[in-house]
This record gives C-alpha cells, structure tokens and sequence, in this order.
C-alpha cells in the first residue's frame, strides 16, 4: 500500500531490481554467470552460496581461504552492480526445524556460516540474507575494521515483528554509491 498511501501523485519513486543471472555454470567465471552492467531497472546481483561453493551450502564441505568471494564482488561492483548472497544459515537441522527454515541454505552449524560470513563481509558483499540476523550483525561487528563503509554509512539493523523475521531499516545520509555493509532476513 506504499505506492497508494505514502507517495504523493506526481512524485517519484525509485524502483531497481536484480540482473538477470545465468544459471547453467553456477561456478563459472563472474562475466559467465552475470554478463550485463547495471542499467536504469538493474542494480543489484542476486545469487545463492553455489556460485562459491559446488553443490551449495548442505554440500559446501570445510571453508577454505581458496573458495573466494572477491572476484564475484570485484565484477559486480566493475558493473556498476550491488551483490547480494541469500540465504546464509548456520543451525543444526532440529533447529532449522522449530522456527520453519529449509535445509537447503544451511551450512550446519553456527561456525561454517560465521566463516562465510567473515569472507563476504571482508570480500565486499553488500547485501547479506540471513534469517539469524542478530548473529550476523556480531559478525559485521566484529569485522567492521576489515571492510570500506562510506562515510555517513551504519550498519542495516533487523527487528522483529509478528510477521516477519526482520524488518529492513537502512541507516543513512544519501544513497549509497559503493560498499555498504547490509544484511536482511529473506522471505
């Protein structure tokens, strides 16, 4: 009801979206996978952990410091893209269970999904997707000294309400041109 209640006629709205992705060669070289630069609409990257790790988080194995995210940022930002990892979880799968949460982006413990956090965090990523938000903000925390945040630039805090897992509140002066360090819950 935003566009109805909130914006006034006549005023402007800024809407982007996600580039569309190939997914034939998940781990294939950056320009494979996302080969168009950001235009009007286009202004982000959108991709699931299997474009680091082969078969995907339940399957990702032990992090290693060679598995990289950088070259995957580095080409995002060279287009003029944000790029946005979903959905980093890290819970034993009883866990996963109780609050509702697949399988699918769950790397099996709080540990190896700290860890991937840590590299996306350090590498660049500007959007991190997370149903265990609080987690995640200590892990931004704790390597807020390792990453480039523009000035005026916080950290996206997440709260909860009865119907969803968090809520986006951008802290900020002025849109963003490079970098920010935010994290959201997926739905």
């Amino acid at each position: 009801m935003v566009f109805y209640d909130q914006v006034p006629d006549g005023q402007h709205l800024l809407v982007f979206g996600a580039t569309p992705t190939r997914q034939e060669a998940p781990l294939g070289t950056p320009e494979m996978i996302e080969p168009a630069p950001a235009d009007n609409y286009h202004r982000w990257w959108n991709n699931f952990w299997g474009v680091v790790e082969a078969g995907s988080p339940p399957k990702a194995g032990e992090w290693t410091p060679r598995k990289s995210v950088r070259s995957l940022v580095q080409h995002a930002h060279k287009q003029g893209l944000w790029i946005r990892f979903y959905t980093l979880e890290g819970m034993l799968v009883p866990q996963l269970s109780s609050f509702g949460w697949v399988r699918n982006y769950n790397f099996g413990s709080s540990d190896a999904v700290a860890k991937r956090w840590t590299a996306a965090i350090v590498a660049g990523v500007d959007f991190i997707a997370t149903d265990q938000y609080e987690d995640l903000a200590a892990v931004i925390e704790k390597n807020s000294s390792k990453t480039a945040l523009l000035p005026g630039m916080s950290y996206l805090r997440g709260k909860r309400s009865s119907k969803t897992r968090a809520t986006e509140e951008p802290i900020r002066r002025g849109f963003p041109l490079r970098r920010p360090i935010l994290f959201c819950a997926h739905h």
